[in-house]
């Protein structure tokens, strides 16, 4: 039986191994092993290497990179590829193809939850800087109750009880900035659901087990009582609702929602109820509405 030391009595051993060595540099030159958490090459302790890796890793990443099709480029040889327009094998106009992230997440009403959204909205920050490695940019779909907090703490739309957080003033300005500086990357896209899914769940049945038969009625003859069964469950088709958030998403469009000044130049937020699109728009706040576009908009 294999016992999991902690990382500490790991890192206490890597210490007193490696201590009167004193190595400056560790190369990792094996795919597999680079893949595991190791002391040697995870592990944090006074005294550790420098961790590099070896030849065969980057050829083994640069032959992932040739088969998946993946060339990492700068912002430089994306734009001059692009004058051009990038074409497949066969010669045609090759389709953009973003790098496409769906972040979801929860529980950001329960103790300790504002620090996760924190947390989620600096994941969302780093994803955004990824655009400039990629040559058709990064694509960003929010759901789950981060597309709800959005919806709460941005665009201040009216979607239930979804935690104190959504009535705090300094959540709405770390929203507002994040966004900012999310969507200041011209190659970022930034996507809101456009309906909600609603399941109706089917009744719970009591864990408790039946009661046994009573000996008396065994001794009597009777048969025994039967065993109650539990109702039946409507296909899952029949207990699915679909609804549109486009109205909703209308209805606070109508609303102008600043995210703030940069050199001297402030920016809205943009939204395109039709497809859940959130954009910036610099210098004059987006054109309202038509109020018949936001018929059916959510009820508080």
């Amino acid at each position: 039986k294999l016992l999991r030391l902690p990382w500490a009595t790991r890192e206490g051993w890597a210490q007193r191994a490696f201590g009167q060595v004193a190595p400056d540099i560790f190369v990792q030159d094996a795919f597999s092993t680079a893949c595991r958490a190791l002391t040697t090459h995870c592990g944090l302790w006074r005294g550790a290497p420098q961790r590099y890796l070896g030849p065969f890793v980057e050829a083994e990443l640069a032959a992932f990179l040739d088969v998946l099709g993946l060339p990492f480029k700068s912002g430089e040889t994306r734009e001059s590829g692009s004058a051009g327009g990038e074409r497949d094998e066969t010669g045609s106009a090759r389709p953009p193809a973003p790098l496409t992230v769906v972040v979801g997440g929860g529980g950001f009403g329960e103790a300790g939850g504002e620090e996760a959204l924190f947390r989620k909205l600096e994941l969302l920050i780093g994803l955004a800087r990824l655009a400039k490695h990629e040559a058709d940019g990064v694509s960003i779909a929010l759901g789950g109750e981060v597309a709800v907090a959005v919806l709460a703490c941005a665009l201040g739309a009216p979607v239930g009880e979804v935690g104190a957080y959504a009535a705090k003033g300094s959540m709405r300005v770390a929203m507002l900035e994040a966004l900012l500086e999310i969507l200041r990357h011209d190659e970022v896209t930034l996507r809101l659901p456009i309906d909600l899914v609603c399941e109706e769940l089917p009744p719970t049945q009591d864990d408790e087990p039946p009661p046994p038969p009573d000996p008396k009625d065994k001794k009597k003859g009777s048969a025994p009582s039967p065993v109650p069964q539990p109702p039946p469950i409507a296909p899952l088709e029949e207990r699915t609702r679909t609804f549109p958030l486009s109205p909703a998403l209308a209805s606070v469009a109508r609303t102008p929602v600043s995210l703030g000044c940069v050199n001297g130049e402030e920016y809205f937020l943009q939204v395109d109820p039709e497809e859940g699109l959130l954009s910036l728009r610099a210098g004059a706040p987006p054109e309202a509405a038509a109020p018949e576009d936001a018929e059916g908009a959510l009820a508080a």
